[in-house]
Parts: structure tokens; sequence; C-alpha cells
């Protein structure tokens, strides 16, 4: 509080917004409330803070200002209709750190589906470990049933968190109020589709054991 009561005392904050403005939350108070941060991403310098991140703030500070050409911002929902309302003509943008992010999460979606094609690739270059002596008791299966009524409850959770997010609810108390850890809720709001899990899918590790490079100086 006390650095928002510094930065709203500064003199002469323009009414013009940046030629590119940057939206970016940050934590009043972790995990529980968070605010905005506007930043002139051309100059590197902070324009402005908001006590919170809600869509109607962000509308209101862009409507009081001559609108930017260019909004590069976060992935949070509440940003997206806040900008769309308040500086309807600026362009969009996701910022540098979120495309990365993005990327390498639909990279990891991609592999995961084809876990069991690279684990073959693998095995095809690697004398496959001898067979464990239990490895002939056969773990029984999930019944079909069984596997949709699971996929049915999650698939529920993953739209219940989803919707509590764009009411506004932080992460901490989504998890309370749905019984998921913090991690597993930023996933679920992070993506844009349910992410499925990979069931049974060889591990990389255990078709790869680590051999020593071979010595260029040895004769």
């Amino acid at each position: 509080m006390a650095l928002l009561r510094l930065v709203s005392s500064l003199p002469g904050r323009p009414d013009r917004s940046p030629e590119v403005l940057g939206v970016h939350d940050f934590a009043v108070r972790l995990g529980y409330r968070c605010g905005t941060m506007l930043v002139d991403m051309a100059a590197s310098g902070l324009v402005d803070l908001q006590a919170d991140r809600s869509a109607a703030a962000l509308a209101g500070w862009l409507t009081r200002r001559q609108p930017p050409p260019f909004i590069c911002r976060d992935r949070t929902g509440e940003y997206t209709r806040g900008a769309r309302q308040g500086a309807p003509e600026a362009i969009q943008v996701a910022d540098r750190f979120h495309l990365g992010r993005t990327s390498s999460e639909v990279l990891e979606r991609v592999l995961q589906r084809h876990s069991a094609a690279l684990g073959a690739c693998v095995q095809a270059e690697m004398q496959p470990p001898p067979p464990h002596p239990s490895a002939s008791a056969e773990a029984p299966s999930t019944p079909p049933a069984t596997r949709r009524a699971q996929q049915a409850r999650l698939l529920a959770t993953y739209a219940r968190v989803k919707t509590l997010y764009q009411q506004g609810w932080l992460p901490a108390d989504i998890g309370v109020e749905v019984g998921l850890s913090q991690p597993t809720v930023r996933r679920y709001v992070r993506a844009t589709s349910f992410p499925e899990r990979s069931h049974g899918a060889p591990r990389l590790a255990q078709h790869s054991p680590w051999r020593a490079p071979a010595d260029p100086l040895a004769g």
C-alpha cells in the first residue's frame, strides 16, 4: 500500500497513454490480492498502479486517456475484456514471457500425446532392460465405466475452476473451494482446453540409461 500511495502522489502523470502500454498483475498480498501495473513498454517506465486487476478498472483507466495503439498484456481474461472495452481499436499482443510460456506448454502437450512414439524410438536404439521377475503379474486394469466416471469428475472440476477464475476468484481461493492444489489450479487456468493425462505412457528415462561419452583422446 505504501508503494501505491507513492506512485499515486507522483506529479504530472500524463493523460496520454504510451505507444505500447504494458498491462501486468502484481501481488499486493501474495496468493490473495493482486493489483495491476501499467508500464510504458518503449521507455521501460512505470505509468500507473491500480489496486485490483478487474476489467472495469482497466477499462476506466483507458477511457480517461487517449487509447494506446498497442496493449501488451498477460493472459488474464479480465485484462482481455478491460482492454477490449476501454480501447477497442488497440491491438492486443502477448508479452515475451507469456509467449515463451505458451510455446513451452504447447510443446509439452504435444510431447505428452506422442510419448509412446518417443519411447518406441528410444527403445529401438537402446538395448531393452531385462524383465523384472514380477513383471508377469499384470495389475488389473481400471474398468471402462470407472474411467469414464473419473474423466467426467475431472472435466467438471476443470470447468468449475475456469468459471470461478472468470468470476474474479484468486487461485488460492479456488483451490480451497474445489479441493485442488494451487499449482493444479494455475495449470487449469492457463490451459486452453482440458489437460489430458497420459496413462501408461513409458518414460524416456526407463529406455535411455546414462552412458558416458566416448573419450576422443582414447586410442
